[in-house]
């Protein structure tokens, strides 16, 4: 079974969502709580904190992982 069909098995996925303009002067982020599949999925936004968006931006930047 591939990584992707592990995914789509889940009945809900964390994700971090990020988005920056040309100029890389800010970034957008959303961390949201995906539950379900297809017509019954539900997206839960969760928010996210300025530290945690530091941190994310960092490793984004640097091309790593967060644990």
């Amino acid at each position: 079974m591939t990584l992707l069909q592990r995914l789509q098995k889940k009945k809900s996925k964390l994700v971090v969502g990020l988005m920056s303009g040309t100029s890389v002067d800010g970034i957008d982020s959303a961390f949201v709580n995906i539950v379900g599949s297809g017509l019954s999925t539900r997206i839960d936004h969760l928010g996210i904190s300025s530290d945690a968006k530091e941190a994310i931006l960092f490793a984004v930047l640097a091309n790593e992982t967060i644990a």
